[in-house]
């Protein structure tokens, strides 16, 4: 798995975009680091260092930790390691709970009915994506019935302080029934 890319533009300033990853190969997290030096000539230092780096993927933390100034429940052992001041997070995903920071954001028991489901093993949980050139982010949290189908969406965010929820009533099949949107 690809774990920093550059572009051309981004080889100008020596900036990488790097994803890290869970045991599981799902992304956990993304971002931009920037690297000092000569441009262009750190490409087979970053590969050695890539190589030599003794894990490969995150692990889940109970206790949330400070990273380039953001709350996060993931550690930082794989390769590149997240400096506070060369490196910005741009997105975060969470999986098969909800125990991340979802301040304001409501969270419902049941949708038209249908109670919501904690049997959220392998599913998407949350993501927060960072508004670009600014510290504000978008919270998104889904959730889902017994069958591991999104049932209720909520999404908020910072930047336009807003908050939507689309909840969907499915039949036994999926087909949706009714859908509502709220802004």
């Amino acid at each position: 798995q690809p774990i920093m890319t550059q572009d051309a533009l981004q080889k100008e300033k020596n900036q990488w975009l790097f994803t890290k990853y869970d045991a599981l190969g799902r992304v956990l997290y993304t971002g931009q680091i920037q690297y000092p030096g000569k441009i262009g000539a750190v490409r087979a230092s970053l590969q050695q260092a890539a190589n030599a780096a003794a894990t490969s993927f995150e692990q889940r933390l109970e206790t949330p930790a400070i990273m380039a100034g953001v709350s996060l429940k993931y550690s930082n052992q794989a390769y590149p390691i997240i400096a506070t001041g060369t490196t910005t997070l741009l997105s975060i995903n969470y999986y098969d709970d909800y125990e991340f920071d979802r301040t304001g954001i409501p969270v419902p028991t049941t949708v038209y009915g249908n109670p919501i489901s904690t049997q959220t093993k392998s599913l998407v949980t949350g993501s927060k994506t960072r508004v670009l050139a600014t510290d504000d982010w978008i919270t998104a949290v889904s959730y889902y019935d017994d069958k591991g189908r999104t049932i209720y969406v909520t999404t908020q965010n910072e930047y336009l302080q807003s908050l939507n929820i689309i909840e969907t009533q499915l039949d036994f099949v999926g087909k949706v029934l009714k859908s509502k949107s709220t802004h």
